[in-house]
Formats: C-alpha cells, sequence, structure tokens
C-alpha cells in the first residue's frame, strides 16, 4: 500500500471517530428544565428593561406574568452561559419571595429568535408574542 493511500486512510477514520464523537456528545447533553417557584410563593415581580423598572404586587398582575413564563414547554438542552448579555432588548424579570429573589430570568432577542435564560440554567425559546406582551407589562406600569 502506498504512503498517500495510508495518509488517506488515517484522515477518513479520524473523520469517521469525530462524527461519532459529536453525534454521541449532542445525544448525551443534559436537558435543563425552567425553575419556576411556586405562584403561591411570589410576593412580587420587578421587571427591569433599559434601566427602567417597574414592581408588581398586585396577585392578578403576577398571575398575568407567571402564566406567560410558564405558557410554554420549557425543557431545553442549551445551558446558561449568559448569552443574555449578547441579545438585543433584554428584559430583567425578577420573581420574588417576601424577603429574597427566588427566581431571575432574562428575556431577549438575537438573530431574529427570542428566549428567556434562567442564569446557571438554561436557555429557552420563547414566542415573540410572549415577550412582547411582557414589553407591553411594562409600557401600561
Amino acid at each position: 500500500m502506498s504512503k498517500k493511500k495510508k495518509v488517506l486512510i488515517i484522515v477518513i477514520l479520524i473523520g469517521i471517530f469525530l462524527v461519532v464523537g459529536l453525534i454521541i456528545r449532542s445525544i448525551n447533553r443534559k436537558e435543563y428544565t425552567l425553575n419556576l417557584p411556586l405562584l403561591s410563593d411570589i410576593a412580587s415581580i420587578n421587571i427591569e428593561q433599559n434601566k427602567e423598572g417597574i414592581l408588581i404586587s398586585n396577585e392578578s398582575d403576577i398571575n398575568t406574568i407567571y402564566q406567560i413564563l410558564t405558557n410554554e414547554e420549557r425543557i431545553t438542552k442549551l445551558k446558561s452561559k449568559q448569552e443574555y448579555k449578547k441579545g438585543e432588548d433584554v428584559i430583567k424579570i425578577d420573581l420574588n419571595y417576601e424577603s429574597s429573589v427566588a427566581f431571575t430570568a432574562f428575556l431577549f432577542k438575537k438573530n431574529d429568535s427570542y428566549y428567556l435564560e434562567q442564569v446557571g440554567n438554561g436557555v429557552y425559546n420563547i414566542k415573540e408574542e410572549s415577550f412582547r406582551k411582557i414589553e407591553e407589562f411594562i409600557e401600561e406600569h
């Protein structure tokens, strides 16, 4: 067998191993689930966009925001890596207990798609409609 054929076979084998490795890695990626506190435990919600914020303590408004956050399937394989810092139109949401923050999420737009990121957990796709509802909520209050 010539030297060129041996090199070609080695290159092909390396390529096959790389492809198989990538497939195995993508299959075995961990799934992340959005971890929201119970609705009944939330005392207030802070929402901030462009350094302007609102505090929501009305039970009906808390329920509305909570429903927006939970109205879609919230399982992902995308690990949180502070992607919101690379996004546009970032909205920060804090769900608060009586005396502490229970949950922080960032909603943002990136490459014409919308996401919710729970820092330290995962990045979840959301509908543009959900993002716009939160923006409208900020404008109304």
